[in-house]
C-alpha cells in the first residue's frame, strides 16, 4: 500500500526534519538558522588548528636540528652526548600571577611593580638561572613608565622560595607619575650560560 501525504502521521512527517537537525548538529549537513555563522567559526577553527600544527612542526624540526648539532659538538669535544642532553637549561620564562602593582592598596596611585619571574627548564621545572634580567613597563598608551636591569649577582639575591612558590622577585619603581592602566609588563632574560634570550609579557591592572 502506498501512503499519501494525508495518511502520514505527524511523527512520520517530522522524521526527515529530525534527521536533518541531527545531521546539522553532528555533521553540519543541513542548513538551518545560524548555520552559516557556525560554518565560518568551524573554518576559522580549522585554520587556527592548521597554523598551530605548522608551528609545532617547525618547532619540532628546530629542536631536532639543535639536538643533532649538540650531539655532533659533544662528540667532537669528547663529552658524552647523553650527559649533555640530560643537563637542564632555562628554556621557559614565566611571569607569575602574583606579580602586581605597588603599593598593594587598590585605591592608591601605582608607583611601581613587583614582578615574580620563574625560570623553567624544558620540563617546566623551576631551576636557578645565571644571567641578566630586564624589566620594562608601559602604560595603556604604550608610553614607558619603568625599566630595570638586574645583573647576575643581583638576580641571585632576588631568589625567593615560600608560600607563593619558587621564583625571582624584582621590584621596579616608576620613573614618574603613572599613566593609565592597564600596564604591560615585559621581562627579558639573557642566559649567561647558554647565550639564549627569553621573553615574557603580562598585563597588570592591579
Amino acid at each position: 500500500m502506498v501512503l499519501s501525504p494525508a495518511t502520514l502521521t505527524p511523527f512520520t512527517r517530522l522524521a526527515p526534519a529530525s534527521a536533518c537537525l541531527a545531521a546539522s548538529l553532528f555533521l553540519g549537513g543541513c542548513t538551518l538558522g545560524g548555520s552559516s555563522s557556525t560554518a565560518a567559526q568551524n573554518d576559522e577553527l580549522r585554520r587556527t588548528i592548521e597554523a598551530q600544527r605548522r608551528q609545532i612542526d617547525a618547532l619540532t624540526a628546530d629542536r631536532d636540528e639543535l639536538v643533532a648539532k649538540l650531539g655532533a659538538a659533544s662528540r667532537q669535544a669528547g663529552v658524552d652526548p647523553d650527559a649533555i642532553a640530560a643537563t637542564p637549561a632555562v628554556s621557559v620564562l614565566e611571569i607569575d600571577s602574583f606579580s602586581t602593582l605597588l603599593p598593594l592598596d587598590p585605591e592608591a596611585r601605582p608607583t611601581g611593580v613587583r614582578v615574580h619571574v620563574r625560570t623553567l627548564d624544558g620540563r617546566r621545572r623551576f631551576m636557578q638561572a645565571v644571567g641578566v634580567m630586564k624589566v620594562d613597563v608601559t602604560d595603556a598608551t604604550g608610553a614607558p613608565v619603568a625599566t630595570s636591569h638586574t645583573d647576575p649577582a643581583a638576580l641571585r639575591d632576588a631568589y625567593r622560595s615560600g608560600p607563593t612558590g619558587t621564583h625571582y622577585t624584582i621590584e621596579t619603581p616608576f620613573a614618574g607619575p603613572a599613566g593609565a592602566a592597564p600596564f604591560m609588563l615585559r621581562v627579558r632574560f639573557e642566559d649567561a650560560l647558554t647565550g639564549r634570550h627569553l621573553e615574557a609579557t603580562r598585563e597588570l591592572t592591579r
